[in-house]
This record gives C-alpha cells, sequence and structure tokens, in this order.
C-alpha cells in the first residue's frame, strides 16, 4: 500500500469528506455525476491519485485508449481521485471520487482512512443512487443513514432499513462511523427502467441535498437544465408508444396507493420500455 504524504494533507483545515463511485451502487450514474458537478463549480486541484495496480481487475474494467491533440495515444486506468476543492467564503472539501474497487477492500478502506485522518477530516458525506420501483413523473426518493439518526430528520431524509450485499459506499460509511466521524449518507432512486443511463433528475437530487446538508451553494442550474432536456427527451418516447403511456400510468397509481410492486408485475412491459427508450436516445437527432 502506497503511503500517505502527511505534509500533503496537514494544512487542509479539517475539510468536509464528499465521496461517490462509479459502478455498483451508481444506478443512473446518479452519484458519480453528482460529484463530478460539485468538482466543477468551483477551483479544484488533485491532491492524490491511489495506485489503482493492487485493488482493480482490468480485465473486468479496462483501461481505455484516448486520443490526445496532435495525434497522440494516452492510457486513461480505473483510479480512486481526491481532490481538494474551496467554494469562496467556505470550508473546502475532500472530493473522494473514483470506480469502485473489485479487490482488498480491507486495505482499501484503511488507505482511505488514512488520507482523510491526514486532512483532519471529522465530516463525511457519502453518496450513492439504487435501482427501484419508482417513476421518473415523482421527485426523486431519497433516504439516508446517518452516525446520529436525528440528522435525517433535520434534512428531511428517511433512514434506511436495507439489509444485504453492500458497495464499497457503504463499507466506507461503517468505518467513518466507527472512527467517530459525523458521517451521513445519501440514497437517491432511480427508476428501474432507466438505471442503465444516465439519469440527471437523480443526480440534481443528491446535488440540491448535499447542497443543504453542507451549508454550501452547490449552483445546481446547470444541471437543472440538463434535467429539463432529458425530461423533453424522455416525453417524446412515452407519446410515441401507447404501452409506455400504460405502463407510467400504472407505476404511479401502485405508488400512490402505497403498494409494493414487484419487478415480475410488469417485467414485459419495462423491459419494452428499456429497449424503446435507449433506442430514442441513440439516435443522431438526440
Amino acid at each position: 500500500m502506497s503511503r500517505v504524504n502527511w505534509r500533503r494533507y496537514k494544512p487542509l483545515g479539517r475539510p468536509t469528506a464528499v465521496v461517490a463511485y462509479r459502478g455498483w451502487g451508481d444506478a443512473g450514474e446518479a452519484s458519480s455525476r453528482a460529484v463530478d458537478h460539485v468538482l466543477s463549480i468551483h477551483p479544484s486541484v488533485l491532491l492524490e491519485e491511489i495506485d489503482a495496480e493492487e485493488y482493480f481487475d482490468f480485465q473486468v474494467l479496462r483501461p481505455e485508449i484516448r486520443f490526445a491533440q496532435g495525434g497522440s495515444v494516452s492510457l486513461t486506468w480505473p483510479s480512486t481521485k481526491i481532490y481538494l476543492t474551496t467554494p469562496p467564503g467556505e470550508s473546502p472539501l475532500l472530493v473522494i471520487t473514483g470506480d469502485e474497487p473489485h479487490a482488498r477492500w480491507k486495505t482499501y478502506v484503511r488507505q482511505i482512512m488514512d488520507l482523510c485522518r491526514a486532512a483532519g477530516v471529522e465530516k463525511v458525506l457519502t453518496m450513492g443512487a439504487f435501482m427501484g420501483q419508482v417513476a421518473h413523473t415523482l421527485p426523486v426518493p431519497m433516504v439516508g443513514r446517518a452516525t446520529h439518526p436525528d440528522q435525517l430528520h433535520r434534512h428531511g431524509l428517511f433512514g434506511s432499513n436495507y439489509q444485504g450485499p453492500t458497495g464499497i459506499v457503504g463499507v466506507l460509511h461503517q468505518a467513518f462511523t466507527q472512527e467517530g466521524w459525523n458521517a451521513l449518507t445519501l440514497w437517491a432512486a432511480v427508476p428501474h427502467y432507466l438505471s442503465t443511463q444516465e439519469y440527471p433528475p437523480a443526480s440534481l437530487a443528491l446535488v440540491e441535498k448535499a447542497s443543504q446538508i453542507l451549508g454550501i451553494d452547490l449552483q445546481p442550474s446547470p444541471l437543472e437544465m440538463e434535467v429539463s432536456e432529458f425530461r423533453d427527451k424522455l416525453e417524446a418516447v412515452i407519446a410515441e408508444s401507447e404501452d409506455l403511456a400504460g405502463y407510467i400510468k400504472h407505476l404511479e397509481e401502485e405508488l400512490s396507493q402505497g403498494d409494493d410492486l414487484q419487478p415480475e408485475d410488469l417485467e414485459d412491459a419495462r423491459d419494452q420500455m428499456i429497449s424503446e427508450i435507449e433506442e430514442f436516445l441513440r439516435r443522431p437527432e438526440n
């Protein structure tokens, strides 16, 4: 495991860590794109890139070839990157993001914890997104998990009672909690029929809630514009198909009654909807 450069992190002034990963637990790329937005709106400096060799299977997640200006070729490897971003007049944020590792999670978590300790982190916000039986026409449902459960009520969040397999976000949240830090994890629900592509409404919901929790203006306007364009395209798909419109209406009715939907109840319609939406959004004009 690579050593932490303590001198690099010591002067950071107790930043709040903001954490999200691509991969499992990032339905619709909602949480990873939310963090990308945070990095894009304020000056950000790359502090560290964790060596991918120790944690990734490159036959599962392969490096990508990129062409640069002038025709030169570069490789982009799976990685975890640690950034410092400083909103004007606010405390700094230590942003940890990248691809979910494949192996040696316990060692990986210890390394992330060491980095956070070196920076003086005492407060952490982690984010994820899951595929749910929800409708795109309704507000994005959100749940949370917190070191101090009263935080959930304060921020208008329901607690999560999920039990089962977890991703690196869940493992890190547990480690942060055991360290005694003030840790809160946000989870946004993405409609199951839209989870195979980017889902901007969930990214926007995460950014808005993160802004409230952190007390920092995270400038959601660019995402709001993206959501508006996304909804226009999606409504065009639904307008072309009575079956899709009927599926959405049925889903809304079931959700309004508080019934638990089982995926197999509408499996054929769901699969058709996914196929038609993906085909529409791949058209050159979209």
